[in-house]
């Protein structure tokens, strides 16, 4: 699979919710081996699947954009549709009393949301939302 074909397979997969898995590992591989550009593009063009379907369906999207920051894709591109999910999902969380189990996708997310932070410098944990 090349350039749009991962694309359009990944988006199948998450509408169908089949082969997530192993849509998501060949698009990992082919943005390990793509030159910078392409893989910021591809980094960035996860956002908007990420806000399109489930939590649970595009937890492993997640995963994969905190891996694509691990390889050393632009940090600039990291989906904030990430930390938009992380943010949406503690609300849910009445206060200190409120024993509500978030989803195992949350922590999915919060491994991508760190991966992203961990590498990021200072100015761009300075840019996120208080």
């Amino acid at each position: 699979m090349a350039g749009q074909n991962i694309l359009e397979a990944l988006d199948e997969a998450l509408r169908t919710g089949e082969g997530i898995g192993e849509v998501v590992g060949a698009f990992f591989g082919l943005a390990k081996s793509a030159d910078s550009d392409t893989r910021t593009r591809m980094l960035a063009s996860l956002d908007e699947r990420l806000r399109a379907h489930p939590l649970e369906r595009v937890a492993s999207v997640a995963l994969l954009a905190g891996a694509l920051v691990e390889v050393g894709t632009d940090l600039r591109s990291f989906p904030p549709a990430v930390f938009d999910q992380l943010l949406a999902q503690l609300e849910t969380i009445k206060g200190p009393d409120d024993e509500t189990e978030l989803p195992d996708a949350f922590y999915e997310f919060e491994r991508a949301a760190m991966a992203c932070l961990s590498s990021s410098a200072g100015p761009f944990r300075r840019n996120l939302p208080p």
